[in-house]
C-alpha cells in the first residue's frame, strides 16, 4: 500500500479522517442510475458516516455526564465531611467544657 500516509492520533481521528475523504470522493455512476445521482454505495457510506458520528457524540455526551455525576458526588462528599467535622469539634469543644466544669466542681468540694 505504497503512498497511503499512515495515520497518527487516536482511531475516532482515523475514522472521522477516513469518513470525511469517502464523503469528499465524487459520487460513482453505475450503469444504469442517473448521472449526478449518488449510487446505494455511496449513501451508505455517507450514512454509515453520519451514525458513526453520531455514535461518537453520544460517547461524548455520555462520558461528560458521568464526568459530572462524579464531580456531583464528590461535592457532596466534602460537604458532608465537612458537616462531620464540624459535628466533631463543637462535640470537643462540649466535652472540654464538660471537664472544666468537673474540675470546678472537683475544686468547689476540696476548698
Amino acid at each position: 500500500m505504497a503512498g497511503l500516509p499512515i495515520a497518527s492520533g487516536t482511531l475516532e481521528e482515523t475514522l472521522e479522517q477516513a469518513f470525511d475523504a469517502v464523503a469528499r470522493m465524487p459520487a460513482s455512476v453505475p450503469g444504469g442510475a442517473a448521472a449526478g445521482k449518488p449510487g446505494a454505495a455511496d449513501v451508505a457510506v455517507r450514512a454509515h458516516a453520519i451514525d458513526a458520528k453520531t455514535q461518537i457524540e453520544r460517547d461524548r455526551n455520555a462520558i461528560a455526564a458521568e464526568q459530572a455525576k462524579l464531580a456531583t458526588q464528590s461535592l457532596a462528599e466534602r460537604a458532608r465531611l465537612g458537616m462531620e467535622a464540624e459535628r466533631l469539634e463543637t462535640e470537643k469543644a462540649s466535652l472540654g467544657l464538660r471537664a472544666a466544669e468537673a474540675v470546678a466542681r472537683q475544686a468547689e468540694g476540696l476548698g
